[in-house]
């Protein structure tokens, strides 16, 4: 009788130890693909202070292009 517990207690250990080995496994995946995801967001972030400084750089030289670059500004403003 006792041996049969036993065997059941180890059985049953067994059962636990492969779901836990399967939720690791899981997780590790996620965790992939959480790095692969942040890796995307930092590209994405570059891009856009890239893009910044050249829209800040093509302002800069429009206002520099335009002798009254208010007045413009409000003009073009005023057409849409």
């Amino acid at each position: 009788m006792r041996l049969d517990i036993i065997i059941s207690n180890q059985n049953r250990l067994e059962i636990i130890a492969m779901k836990m080995s399967e939720s690791i496994e899981d997780m590790k995946k996620d965790i992939k693909n959480i790095c692969a995801t942040t890796k995307n967001i930092e590209t994405i972030s570059l891009e856009i202070a890239e893009n910044t400084k050249i829209s800040a750089w093509s302002s800069t030289v429009l206002a520099t292009q335009v002798a009254d670059y208010q007045s413009e500004a409000i003009r073009q403003t005023n057409k849409i």
